[in-house]
């Protein structure tokens, strides 16, 4: 073979190969990625591994610690934060509970990201529950419910609209949000759910649902067997009602819900969001799914995302009110200069 020939299959195989990296990277482009590595600056809110006790020092906004619940084991506190630099308004502030994480046996009420939240407008409602190691499930939901019928009775006290209500979370926090969201006693109450990587269906989470999850759910010492009070196969009807995937398929009218899930989550497989995602769409109800490339289990996303999210709550929260200038500057510069996130609906 010629210099010549050999230069001419060089090029044609090298050709060959750009062609195929090329519809690869399209393909994932448009099948995967919405959000890069590289895009992302992961923060710890959402650790398993927080303290169960302390509270993590918070910035400086309008605090009201209340106690919204009596049980025997004690009484259960929220926090209400408020905005400071708005003007509250005539029907009160538009509220978001946020479900804090730490596998329903660990966590505070306080490790949540309330200061975004606050400084765009919205009140932030952010409460305890029972842990699982006082109480196992359904108590976090009955507490859950106790919390919502409390801002009914209590909103107007602590300038709160009672008729704007959406509900937030990550992981078990997440879990919490959608099954509050989607139980039918509260339901008509909650306007809007937002859950980042959460487990939807318990008993589907070890049955091949995702080669990327790192975690034995069905141990005895899972976060899940603990919530229940024993290992998920041999309670599957406790299983079953801790599953808001088995709710959304009881009930007939859910709120609007924003799923986000990394696609390489080591600790709760996307498929537990794309099948929650897949059912309510099939029953005809307002949910999106972001399908996520970089999304480390316990992490709270960049900017871009974070921008998503209170588009998200805005619109379902019929939230107008803007920022003053130099607080808008000061916290949300990059923000300011991103483009919209992209995203797709999974179908």
């Amino acid at each position: 073979m010629t210099a010549l020939a050999r230069t001419i299959l060089w090029i044609l195989a090298f050709g060959g190969l750009c062609v195929v990296a090329g519809t690869s990277a399209q393909w994932w482009e448009k099948n995967v990625r919405l959000v890069g590595a590289d895009d992302l600056e992961p923060q710890r809110f959402f650790s398993l591994e927080v303290s169960p006790t302390t509270p993590p020092s918070l910035p400086a906004q309008t605090r009201v610690t209340v106690t919204y619940c009596e049980r025997s084991t004690g009484s259960l506190l929220a926090d209400i934060h408020v905005p400071t630099r708005l003007q509250c308004p005539s029907t009160g502030w538009p509220v978001i509970i946020s479900f804090h994480s730490g596998g329903w046996r660990n966590g505070h009420r306080g490790h949540a990201p309330i200061a975004e939240l606050v400084d765009r407008g919205f009140a932030v409602v952010s409460h305890d529950f029972r842990s699982s190691d006082v109480a196992i499930f359904p108590a976090q939901l009955e507490d859950s419910i106790a919390l919502l019928k409390w801002l009914e009775e209590h909103a107007g006290e602590h300038q709160l609209d009672h008729q704007r209500i959406a509900l937030f979370g990550a992981s078990s926090g997440g879990h919490l949000a959608l099954l509050t969201g989607l139980c039918p006693e509260v339901s008509s109450q909650v306007q809007a759910v937002c859950s980042l990587y959460a487990p939807t269906d318990f008993q589907s989470l070890e049955s091949g649902a995702g080669s990327q999850d790192e975690m034995n759910h069905f141990a005895l010492w899972a976060p899940e067997s603990l919530l229940l009070g024993g290992p998920i196969p041999e309670h599957p009807a406790e299983a079953q009602s801790a599953s808001p995937l088995w709710q959304a398929a009881q009930i007939k009218k859910s709120p609007p819900i924003l799923l986000m899930h990394g696609v390489d989550d080591d600790q709760i497989p996307f498929e537990q969001s794309l099948s929650l995602s897949r059912l309510l769409q099939e029953k005809h109800q307002p949910v999106t799914l972001w399908k996520i490339r970089s999304l480390p289990h316990g992490t709270w996303p960049t900017s871009r995302i974070q921008s998503g999210v209170f588009k998200f709550f805005s619109k379902h929260l019929r939230v107008t009110t803007k920022l003053d200038q130099e607080s808008q500057t000061a916290r949300y510069r990059a923000i300011i200069n991103e483009p919209s996130l992209p995203y797709i609906p999974i179908r």
